[in-house]
């Protein structure tokens, strides 16, 4: 069966004349836009959620790594015999950690990251900075034992942070 132009338009206009088959097509057509539509949603979305996963993991890795070597300096901390030395080491510690979890560079006294730390939801870290800055600026002298304690208590505000 040969088929030539003029019975394909004939035929095409008879199938378009038939109004179920013009709302088939209408709803089929509509049915296809909604389904690409969907995809490429769900497709952005997902790429969305794979990117935030990835860099979660990413900081999570590097938290670990930054909460490892602050554990490191306070092995070193914890050796040292003169406890101002000890307590000055530790505040330099506590500063590097707290800027760290803040995301910045700026300088900032404990009394700032403890405020700063406070807005981020980071409450044992910033009551830990309120105490360092206690005893940095204090007329009292730290005994060894209080920088063992102290070390202690960063170590367990670095895992809660």
């Amino acid at each position: 069966m040969e088929w030539n132009i003029s019975e394909i338009s004939s035929y095409i206009s008879y199938v378009l004349s038939d109004r179920r088959i013009l709302i088939l097509a209408i709803v089929l057509a509509v049915s296809i836009l909604f389904a690409v539509i969907s995809l490429i949603l769900y497709l952005r979305t997902k790429k969305r959620h794979l990117q935030k996963t990835y860099k979660n993991e990413l900081d999570k890795e590097s938290s670990e790594e930054n909460i490892h070597s602050h554990k490191k300096s306070l092995l070193k901390i914890r050796r040292i015999n003169n406890p101002k030395e000890a307590l000055s080491e530790l505040g330099k510690t506590v500063k590097k950690a707290s800027k760290e979890i803040l995301k910045t560079d700026t300088e900032m006294t404990f009394g700032e990251l403890s405020e700063k730390l406070k807005e981020k939801n980071k409450t044992a870290l910033a009551n830990f900075c309120k105490e360092i800055e206690y005893l940095t600026y204090s007329e009292e002298n730290p005994t060894k034992e209080k920088i063992k304690e102290l070390s202690d208590k960063f170590e367990k505000a670095l895992r809660y942070k």
